[in-house]
Order: structure tokens, then C-alpha cells, then sequence
């Protein structure tokens, strides 16, 4: 079996001050990367590191590692790579972010033949974890989340526009700008990676005039102000959270000149960060608000958003594309799972094709959901949901939307209730005072662990049987401590089973998918 067991790499001192490692690490690592960032630590005046670990690996096909100097010394990063053009870019706008006072990882030392380099360390925490548990917890405003993406789009034009002004785009890689010729080959990559992959039977030379023209609208944008450098894949887990929550950018080495709105649409629009309509149009007004300061210039939302149509078409073709091929063709079911999502946000872009003239991409769009694969990923996310909610007897029983009626409800206002305390009457059954409270008097959580025995054999067989849906409600007075404490159990035993939950808190404004 093909094995990779990510081991620290000790490099101890002998008793004669020669270096040398003792490893383990397995099958295919390669220890000449090891070698390499040893010694060019040596060559640059870092020092010998005592440890070296490997990172997880990225999508490319650089290596990242770890460089341990000892107590009192900062860590740094190592990376080593085939491409020495892709390193030399990354060099170059590092350089150009430290200039502009935009927080990146800063260079330490590169190879000469451009194959590895050193930059300081950002540490292990990224932006995508704040995010995912905003989105998993349905509580977006005041969450780490939203108040990293509030700090991203607030920092973003200072990148794009302070390293635009200061970098020389003939260092880009692969290409100096996001022109024509880049822009197709993300058009191609979604026709030859999804469509044909998929089986869609297309009209290639009507697709093809669209692309082009789809080209032409974001080939003009290079002579307007929204025309700067952009990360290019600018995106959660590429932006790492320091200490202080100052977001930090990494992985820019694909950076190049763009429409600035391509790095709105990516991170805002991400599908796997799932982040709702409301909040995007709200950290689209903070980009907006920061950009005109940077331009000293007014702008407005409507202008700006009219700007981002064009590459928000373009960047969610590009991520089918992906997903066609990590997904479809790979197998990889992460990467599946995401389809009909992705397939329901181009549908919202119909009304603005179909007005810019592209009736092929248009056609292609509106065939999507009948392709096996769109349906197969919809199948996936239709399977057993499991509504769970809480809900006050005060504004009345819970309505089942799902249509098939039915469920259970229960009944929590007998067990002693935490409102009647002034010390919990702020709080919620989520929070660790309450549930302390209700476990030490024990009444609720019998009444909890009855209604989980009962519903349980339920969820089993709805499963087995294909049923699509079940709803279960924990009502008590406030729908604020003992129904909202009982649905958490519930739902927790119900994910357990593998079971989709759909948790939703009906007085606390909370709604989430488990």
C-alpha cells in the first residue's frame, strides 16, 4: 500500500559540528528538500535548524516545510518546488506586498537556480477554519468568521492597488495579466474539463463566440480603474489569521494584473465557504467603501457590482471546471458534492447573460441540472435531512415546510427552567453555564436522552426506506434554554448516525446545516 507518514526531521549537532539527520519519513518523500533548506538557511545567515516537519501537501506541486531554530527563535517556512518562474513571481510580490505594508509572509532567502526559498512564518491558523464555523454555527454576524472576511475586504485594495504600483508584471506567472489569452484558457477549461467530461453534447461554435465575447468585457476592464493586481486565487484558506486577527496573504504566486472585482468574486463568492446572500452583499459594501478611499475617489455599489458580472460568470465557470476534473474524472467526491450548489449560484446570473448577449452560455446554463452529474451531487445533498428545531409555545407549534407533515414534538416546559434565573436569562441552552445548570438538576437532560431512544429507530428506518424527511421540535416556554438544549442533543445523536441535520433555533434567528 502507498503510504506518506509526515515525520519532525531532527537534525542534530555531532560531536564534531558536522550536521546530520536522522529521519523518518515515508515511502516517496523526497530528502533532498531537506538537504536543500538546510543548506540554504546555512548560506543566507539563518542558522542550522534543529527541526524540520513537513507540512500538508499543496494542490501544486510544491513541498512546504516547517524550520525549527530553537527556543527564543522564530520559526520559518521552506518551500521547494519545480518551477523556478512560479518561485521568482512569489519573490517578487512578496517583496512588493512588504513594501506596501500589506501583511504576507516575507522572503528570507532564495536558491539561485530559483527552486526553493525561505519566508517567515505565519503561523498554523487560516482564515477557512473562522470561516467553516461560521458557517456550520449559522450565527455569521459577531462570529471570527465574519469579522475576518469584514478585515479581508477592508485590506484588499491596499494589495491590489499598493502592489500594482510597485511591481514589475513581466515577473508574473504564468502570464503578466489576466488578458485574453488566460481568460480563455479558463473558458476551455470548463468546457473541455466539465461539459465534456460530464457528456453534455455542446454547440462549440456559438459557446465559443460567447467566450469571446464574454473576453472582450474583461479584456476592457484594463482601461478603467477597477484594473489593478489581483491574487488571483483569493480565497479563505489562503489567507492566514495572525494573533491579532490581522488577515495575511499567501499563496499569491499566480498573482498577476486583473480586474480587481476577480478577487471580490472568489472570496465573497466561494461556494465552499457557503456564506449567505446577505452577508456578501455586506462585505461587498466594505470592499466597496475601502476602494474608494484607496482610489480617492467615490464609488458606488451598483457601479462596482455592475463590474463584478463579468468575472463572477468567469470565476464560477472556472471552479466547474475544476470541480470536472477533481470531481468527474478523479472521483474525488469533495469535489462532487459542491456541483448542483455551484450550478444553483450560475442560474442566478441568467437575467444578466441573457441582457449581455451570450444566448450560448446562456443555453449551456440552463441545461446544467439535467446533466447526471448536477443531479447526482443534488442527490447527495436531498438524501434523509433531519429538521430539528426549537421553538417557544408562546408564538406557537413549528410548521413542517418539507410538506410530508407528521414528526415529533416535545414537550420541555415541565423540567426547571434556567430562565427563571437572573444569572441565565441572557444566555441560551448553547451556552456552557446553562448546560451546566441543566445537567447538574438532571430533569431536561432524561427528557433529552428519552426523546433521543425514541427518535433514533426512526431516523434508521426513514433512512433505509429513502425517505427524504423528518422533523423533530423541543418546545418550552421561552424557546430559549431547555427546547434549544434538547434540540443540541438531538441533533448531535441524529449527525452521528451520518445523518443530514438541519438545526434550527426558531427564536435564537439561528439555522444551520449538520
Amino acid at each position: 500500500m502507498v503510504w506518506l507518514i509526515a515525520k519532525v526531521l531532527i537534525i542534530s549537532q555531532s560531536g564534531d559540528g558536522m550536521a546530520g539527520v536522522s529521519a523518518e519519513i515515508g515511502i516517496f518523500a523526497d530528502m533532498n528538500h531537506i538537504d536543500t533548506l538546510t543548506s540554504l538557511a546555512a548560506e543566507a545567515g539563518l542558522g542550522t535548524p534543529r527541526a524540520i516537519t513537513p507540512l500538508a501537501a499543496a494542490a501544486s506541486s510544491r513541498r512546504y516545510f516547517r524550520l525549527d531554530f530553537g527556543p527564543g527563535i522564530p520559526s520559518l517556512i521552506g518551500a521547494v518546488g519545480d518551477s523556478p518562474a512560479e518561485n521568482r513571481a512569489f519573490a517578487e510580490i512578496a517583496r512588493c506586498m512588504e513594501d506596501a505594508g500589506v501583511a504576507a509572509p516575507r522572503m528570507k532567502a532564495m536558491s539561485t537556480d530559483g527552486k526553493a526559498y525561505i519566508v517567515t512564518d505565519l503561523g498554523d491558523r487560516s482564515m477557512m477554519e473562522a470561516v467553516a464555523a461560521a458557517a456550520k454555527s449559522g450565527d455569521w454576524h459577531g462570529s471570527e468568521g465574519f469579522e475576518a472576511l469584514h478585515r479581508c475586504m477592508q485590506s484588499l485594495p491596499r494589495l491590489q492597488y499598493g502592489v500594482a504600483a510597485r511591481f514589475n508584471a513581466s515577473k508574473c506567472y504564468p502570464r503578466p495579466a489576466m488578458d485574453r489569452r488566460s481568460v480563455l484558457w479558463d473558458l476551455n477549461h470548463f468546457k473541455y474539463c466539465f461539459l465534456k467530461a460530464a457528456g453534455m453534447e455542446i454547440d462549440e461554435e456559438n459557446l465559443e463566440n460567447d467566450f469571446n465575447r464574454l473576453a472582450d468585457m474583461i479584456e476592457a476592464e484594463s482601461a478603467t480603474r477597477f484594473h489593478a493586481f489581483i491574487h488571483r486565487d483569493c480565497q479563505s484558506r489562503n489567507v492566514m489569521l495572525l494573533p491579532d486577527g490581522t488577515p495575511a496573504w499567501i499563496d499569491f504566486q499566480g498573482g498577476r494584473m486583473g480586474p480587481v472585482a476577480y478577487d471580490v468574486a472568489s472570496m465573497v463568492w466561494h461556494a465552499r465557504a457557503a456564506i449567505p446572500a446577505g452577508v456578501r452583499h455586506e462585505l461587498l459594501a466594505v470592499y466597496v467603501k475601502s476602494l474608494s478611499k484607496v482610489l480617492d475617489c467615490e464609488v458606488s455599489v451598483e457601479e462596482f457590482a455592475e463590474a463584478l458580472q463579468p468575472v463572477l460568470l468567469l470565476r464560477f465557470l472556472q471552479v466547474l471546471g475544476t470541480y470536472g476534473l477533481r470531481g468527474i474524472t478523479e472521483g474525488k467526491s469533495a469535489f462532487i458534492e459542491p456541483i448542483a450548489a455551484l450550478v444553483d449560484e450560475l442560474s442566478l446570473l441568467l437575467p444578466w447573460i441573457d441582457r449581455s448577449g451570450m444566448p450560448a452560455i446562456a443555453a449551456t446554463i440552463r441545461r446544467l441540472p439535467s446533466l447526471e452529474a448536477v443531479r447526482g451531487s443534488r442527490e447527495k445533498r436531498d438524501r434523509l435531512v433531519v429538521t430539528v428545531m426549537s421553538f417557544s409555545y408562546k408564538r406557537g407549534l413549528p410548521r413542517d415546510w418539507s410538506g410530508n407533515g407528521g414528526g415529533f414534538i416535545f414537550d420541555c416546559r415541565y423540567p426547571n427552567n434556567p430562565g427563571r434565573y437572573p444569572e441565565y436569562r441572557s444566555l441560551t441552552g448553547r451556552d456552557k453555564p446553562v448546560i451546566d445548570f441543566i445537567r447538574a438538576d438532571g430533569e431536561m437532560v432524561t427528557l433529552a436522552e428519552r426523546a433521543v431512544e425514541t427518535v433514533l429507530p426512526a431516523v434508521r428506518r426513514y433512512r433505509d426506506r429513502g425517505f427524504t424527511h423528518l422533523s423533530v421540535a423541543f418546545g418550552c416556554t421561552g424557546g430559549q434554554h431547555r427546547s434549544v438544549f434538547g434540540a443540541e442533543t438531538m441533533a448531535r445523536a441524529i449527525a452521528a448516525e451520518g445523518v443530514k441535520v438541519h438545526l434550527i433555533h426558531r427564536e435564537q434567528g439561528i439555522d444551520i446545516m449538520l
